[in-house]
């Protein structure tokens, strides 16, 4: 079995960030959650397409779990497209969430 047939484990995202961006010191803050995760090769053609994209799904409703929300970015490496994204967030528990996706090639 490779690592590509085996999706009950993946490797937990990168980075974690914790940002605060604060003016006037006590007026204006703003605090969010950013996540980076290089999901290798995650590609449409690939054997267990469906079981990643549910697997990545899971382990991000994990992290908000343990860091008490939702991360307000979520940043992807190694993804195929912008149609790889939108299965992503609309075919797995994700689709309940208000995710909007921002891709460049």
């Amino acid at each position: 079995m490779t690592d590509c047939d085996n999706f009950d484990y993946l490797e937990e995202p990168t980075q974690i960030l914790h940002i605060c961006l604060m003016k006037d010191f006590v007026l204006w803050a703003i605090c969010m959650t950013v996540v980076f995760w290089n999901v290798e090769n995650l590609f449409e053609d690939r054997p267990g397409f469906s079981q990643k994209t549910r697997a990545i799904s899971k382990t991000l409703l994990m992290i908000a779990d343990e860091e008490g929300g939702l991360p307000e970015v979520i940043a992807f490496a190694e993804v195929e497209n912008e149609r790889v994204l939108k299965k992503l967030i609309y075919n797995t528990p994700l689709s309940k969430l208000d995710y909007r996706i921002v891709h460049y090639d």
